[in-house]
């Protein structure tokens, strides 16, 4: 039904339903195809005599949806305790994805730019080198450093050589060890400087890395930078991990996995990454499913979870929000 200005109900489309099957033990799940409404406005869904909440159906739906989960991201980084290193690569990884624009406390920079500068000075402060940390923990810091150094060059000059020289600093104290942490150590760092012994150290090692998807997923990133040969590698691989990630997404009738939350925005990201790198193995529309269930269209709840989630979980959530932003646009121009 389309729902009118003053709230009364049209009928506008019947589909008839399709039985897809059980998933878990929980429910029998039917299906119904009304894609074929296409005109913008308010909308809601009647079956077997009950009406679901009302929706809206419009090409640009997905438009700054993830605004309001920015809007508290100053504030929780600002004011609680968090993994430093985790929630800085992640702000890098926002920044160099997406470049949101959004400047809340109006200074004339990115509040996101402002949340990687605000976490470099606290690990300045927090004397990292005196820490006791364990050889990945190191690594992470390492890259989240070095990728906070390309991010401040232009912003904040004195900031991204403290960012650098702390990079440094505890990569000269990293031990040997050959670990997914130290990979994405090794990947910031060349990025950072372009010295071509951290390729090498990428090149030796890549056979090994590139035997899980993670791994493949954390080298996406340099594989431009890599020798035709070895992004052959890549090439190689994509079919079988889109395969992998294709039959995951086939576990629900929602079209997304059956993980928990957490998991599910981590599996989001990578498969963004992937599509983003091999568009014609994914099917993007997947990461829209998955921003629709982390908003509540599931069985088991009906509501998001945003209030609840911690700075890091934030941060997934607002890029896996624009990564669906970006690709509902792509598919509208198909």
């Amino acid at each position: 039904y389309k729902i009118s200005d003053e709230g009364y109900r049209q009928q506008v489309y019947q589909a008839a339903t399709k039985r897809w099957g059980k998933a878990g033990e929980r429910s029998d799940y039917l299906t119904a195809n009304f894609s074929a409404v296409r005109e913008d406005g308010v909308y809601c869904i009647e079956y077997n005599n009950v009406l679901s909440d009302a929706f809206p159906i419009s090409s640009d739906v997905l438009d700054g949806k993830w605004h309001n989960a920015f809007k508290a991201l100053p504030g929780k980084i600002s004011s609680t305790s968090y993994d430093s290193a985790e929630v800085l690569g992640l702000l890098v990884d926002l920044w160099e994805t997406f470049r949101p624009e959004l400047d809340f406390d109006g200074n004339g920079v990115s509040d996101a730019v402002d949340a990687i500068a605000t976490c470099v000075e606290r690990m300045t402060r927090e004397n990292l080198l005196a820490m006791e940390m364990t050889p990945d923990k190191k690594f992470q810091y390492v890259a989240s450093l070095a990728g906070a150094e390309r991010v401040l060059k232009d912003f904040a000059p004195g900031t991204s050589a403290q960012a650098m020289s702390l990079a440094w600093q505890l990569w000269g104290t990293s031990g040997q060890m050959i670990s997914e942490g130290k990979i994405d150590a090794i990947v910031q760092m060349w990025l950072m400087t372009r010295d071509d012994t951290f390729k090498k150290q990428i090149t030796s090692a890549l056979n090994n890395v590139l035997q899980t998807r993670e791994g493949f997923c954390c080298l996406l990133p340099v594989c431009p930078l890599l020798d035709a040969k070895l992004q052959k590698k890549f090439d190689d691989l994509s079919s079988e991990y889109a395969s992998l990630y294709k039959r995951e997404a086939s576990d629900t009738p929602y079209g997304v996995p059956a993980y928990g939350l957490a998991m599910l925005m981590e599996w989001t990201l990578d498969y963004y990454r992937l599509w983003n790198r091999f568009p014609s193995e994914l099917d993007p529309e997947t990461v829209i499913k998955c921003l629709d269930f982390l908003y509540g269209n599931r069985t088991y709840a009906d509501e998001a979870f945003l209030d609840s989630m911690d700075v890091s979980s934030l941060i997934k959530f607002i890029k896996i929000s624009l990564a669906a932003d970006e690709i509902a646009k792509y598919v509208n121009t198909k």
